[in-house]
């Protein structure tokens, strides 16, 4: 959709809200047990609404269900997100999340990443977890996000992935600016 990054998508009766300040240190779906504990700065969460008879009630509360946090601080996970057309999928992104780089040792690098939930039987559950093959630090993956339609491709930006690549090739997609990453989600 054509709504501001972190404010929000509507498709239909069901409605995503990205909320990459919130603090809790609860992780994954509906998990309450750590909303209370809003110890974890710019953690975020999404939240999903449905439209029903009543009006809209919350029917999701969206964590990332592995830690991306470097020296105590969030990655404003739900900064970004989209919702597909038909409801169905849903991808939450964290454009400064930390993760340990294979060449880089143990060290974590903030290079973003995305989750992928898939509704089933009324529930979103992760599916995958996305991140740039060739990520340096600060690339910013997740800065953009967009599903089709049927949720069976995704495109992701990194403004700040700064390879010297000047062409695609079918090795390394994600080597461009923008990085275009299609997943076939199945039968979303």
């Amino acid at each position: 959709g054509s709504d501001p990054p972190g404010r929000g998508q509507t498709h239909g009766a069901t409605l995503a809200v990205g909320a990459p300040a919130e603090q809790s240190a609860a992780s994954g779906v509906n998990d309450e047990s750590g909303a209370a504990d809003n110890s974890l700065p710019q953690a975020g969460a999404a939240y999903l609404f449905a439209r029903g008879e009543q009006g809209w009630s919350q029917t999701a509360y969206v964590k990332p269900s592995r830690a991306i946090f470097l020296d105590g601080v969030g990655a404003g996970f739900g900064g970004t997100l989209s919702l597909a057309g038909n409801g169905r999928t849903l991808v939450v992104c964290a454009a400064s999340a930390a993760l340990t780089s294979p060449s880089a040792g143990v060290f974590p690098l903030r290079v973003g990443l995305c989750d992928v939930y898939a509704r089933s039987d009324g529930d979103f559950w992760p599916i995958a977890r996305l991140s740039a093959p060739n990520a340096d630090e600060w690339d910013g993956f997740g800065e953009s996000v967009s599903l089709s339609a049927d949720g069976t491709r995704l495109a992701v930006g990194a403004s700040q992935e700064d390879s010297s690549a000047d062409r695609v090739d079918a090795h390394d997609l994600a080597r461009l600016r923008l990085v275009a990453v299609q997943v076939r989600l199945g039968d979303s």
